[in-house]
Parts: C-alpha cells; sequence; structure tokens
C-alpha cells in the first residue's frame, strides 16, 4: 500500500480479504499516481477467419491505422501483416490509454490456397484479406448423366 507524500489524509481501511486489500491499494493511491502508472497493454489485432466456397477471408480489426501504415507478405507458406510504429511524438501524455505501436501476425497458409490470388483492402477499420483457393480445391457439382 501506498500513499502520498503530498497529501495528508488518513488511509482508509476496510478489510484484511484478498478484495480488501485491492480496494485498499487502489483506495489510498492519488489519482496523480493512478495515471502516472497507466500502462498501453500491447496486444495482437483480433482476427476472425471465414470459409466460402471460393477462398478464405481474413478480417482484422485495426482501427485507426491507415494501408500505408500495413505491410503485407505472402512467403514460404506464411502470411505476414505487419504495422509501421507511428508513436506520437508531438508532446508529453500525462494519460496513454491506446496508440499505434507496430504489430506483427503471421499466419501459415494451407497448400489449398492460390497464392496469386491473394488480396487485400481496407475499410473503416477493418482489414480484409481474401485468400482464394486453387481450383481443385473447390467443390464442384458433379451432374447426373
Amino acid at each position: 500500500m501506498r500513499c502520498s507524500t503530498r497529501s495528508a489524509r488518513r488511509p482508509i481501511v476496510y478489510t484484511r480479504s484478498p478484495f480488501g486489500t485491492i480496494v485498499n491499494e487502489f483506495m489510498n493511491t492519488p489519482v496523480n499516481d493512478l495515471v502516472r502508472e497507466s500502462r498501453v497493454v500491447k496486444s495482437k489485432p483480433a482476427v476472425n477467419v471465414v470459409e466460402n466456397t471460393d477462398a478464405y477471408v481474413l478480417s482484422m480489426a485495426i482501427p485507426g491505422y491507415t494501408k500505408e501504415m500495413i505491410d503485407i507478405t505472402v512467403k514460404e507458406g506464411f502470411l505476414k501483416i505487419s504495422s509501421k510504429d507511428t508513436g506520437d511524438k508531438t508532446g508529453k501524455f500525462r494519460v496513454k490509454e491506446f496508440d499505434y505501436s507496430s504489430f506483427n501476425r503471421s499466419f501459415r497458409l494451407g497448400k489449398s490456397i492460390d497464392l496469386q490470388s491473394v488480396n487485400a483492402k481496407m475499410e473503416q477499420g477493418i482489414l480484409s484479406i481474401t485468400l482464394g483457393k486453387k481450383e481443385e480445391q473447390k467443390p464442384r457439382t458433379i451432374n447426373i448423366i
């Protein structure tokens, strides 16, 4: 538990349970210390993959990024999606809960993917990558004679 040297207030003590310890820590920490201690948790962008008859469609949520900030490569059986670090250097943050830091995501591509038919588009913060299936992998209807 920490007490601020700037404040002469008395600590509030709730209980000695594990939850009480968390409450005590929070309630007895000055707001400036909470703001100073906030950290950006870097994570991988969320991804959905949908399969249809002709292709797989990978959708990645990356709000705030532009297409110029994203690199997509297909090499040696892997799809790699990465971004450039665009950290804001304009001033000193007092609170920073999000940023546009760099990320890397890689996906192993199966043998059913036609590497020449991969294309991507960016719309409203969602990057969509279409991975076409090879012709022999597509389902086909057999006519009865």
